[in-house]
């Protein structure tokens, strides 16, 4: 047996493998996830031959997908039989993509996002296909850790007029590149985004968005960055109709209009 375990925070995609390198095409095996009590696999996987071409060894390969598994402890375990003529073993450790999609507008989703901005590396990108597509959001989304998401001028998130979209907390990066973001609403203050770290715009549109107090679509504390940016037709019912700021400000090269 050959292990290594793992943990992820919350059910998430992931993918999981082993390769090994052997001298013959003796014996085979499988890898195997098992919970953390190390005692029942949970899901397991065959091993694949494959000849390498130039060296003439043979190469024993195992990767499967998981649409989802439950946040908690596990352990990735290999087993392997006719191990004496093993060379090498390599563990690919679980991993989440950070580009949400399989090419298709219905593989992106809220779900696919809110999973990628919890688990995945720190940045994330789309890939739904050619076209313009928009991403309804139906909860706020509270960003805990350094992150930034990429719309590829292709992504719009639209919070229906009920709701505002991000939280930042304090001492955390977020960045939106390339991506508009429509119809937010907050009853206090950033009826779009409430900034408590730093939040960095680039190429970013945000429209039609309302706070009954202030912030219509953004209430800054932190610090702020807008670089090529549009701010138009969001309210705020006492002060900043696009920002309302306390903190750190700087925009350039952005248009604010009809606020």
């Amino acid at each position: 047996y050959i292990y290594q375990s793992f943990s992820i925070a919350k059910s998430a995609a992931i993918r999981f493998g082993a390769s090994f390198g052997r001298r013959d095409s003796r014996g085979d095996g499988k890898v195997m996830i098992y919970d953390a009590t190390n005692t029942e696999p949970i899901a397991e996987s065959p091993l694949v031959t494959i000849l390498a071409s130039e060296s003439k060894e043979t190469w024993k390969l195992s990767s499967a997908n998981f649409a989802e598994l439950p946040a908690g402890d596990y352990v990735l375990r290999v087993v392997l039989n006719g191990a004496a003529s093993v060379d090498n073993v390599f563990l690919h450790t679980m991993s989440v993509s950070g580009v949400i999609g399989n090419g298709s507008p219905g593989s992106i989703t809220e779900a696919a996002l809110k999973c990628a901005i919890d688990v995945s590396g720190p940045t994330i990108s789309f890939n739904g296909g050619p076209n313009p597509i928009t991403i309804p959001i139906t909860s706020t989304i509270n960003v805990t850790r350094n992150l930034t998401i990429n719309g590829g001028n292709k992504i719009m998130l639209d919070a229906q007029a009920a709701r505002r979209i991000f939280n930042v907390s304090a001492g955390v990066t977020l960045t939106l590149q390339d991506i508009k973001l429509v119809n937010g609403y907050n009853a206090g203050s950033g009826g779009m985004i409430a900034n408590s770290g730093t939040l960095v715009l680039t190429n970013t549109s945000i429209s039609n968005s309302r706070a009954i107090s202030h912030g219509g679509a953004i209430q800054n504390s932190g610090t702020l960055t807008c670089t090529d940016c549009r701010f138009d037709r969001n309210q705020a019912g006492i002060n900043g109709g696009a920002i309302d700021n306390t903190g750190t400000l700087n925009i350039t090269s952005s248009t604010v209009s009809s606020n």
